[in-house]
């Protein structure tokens, strides 16, 4: 079980790191003619109102998280070792 989160884990962190690589469209582009698509080959996970691409959308917001824990940790540690 714990090898199964630990690749959950690695694949999640791939995915933030190479989001610009792996993300078939940019993430932030308006297709107004596209919105509220259905999943399709063009959008896997189909568009949201503004017609965004949904898994674009899903691959980048992975990061944010990642760069705050990141920060967090860094906070932690160095409040951790500045105590004694």
């Amino acid at each position: 079980m714990v090898v199964f989160g630990l690749v959950i884990l690695v694949l999640m962190v791939i995915t933030a790191i190479f989001a610009p690589l792996l993300a078939p469209y940019n993430p932030n582009k308006i297709h107004p003619v596209d919105s509220l698509s259905n999943p399709s080959k063009t959008y896997l996970l189909g568009t949201d109102k503004l017609g965004r691409d949904t898994l674009s959308r899903l691959i980048y917001g992975t990061r944010q998280p990642w760069s705050w824990a990141f920060l967090r940790c860094l906070f932690l540690q160095f409040a951790a070792s500045s105590w004694d």
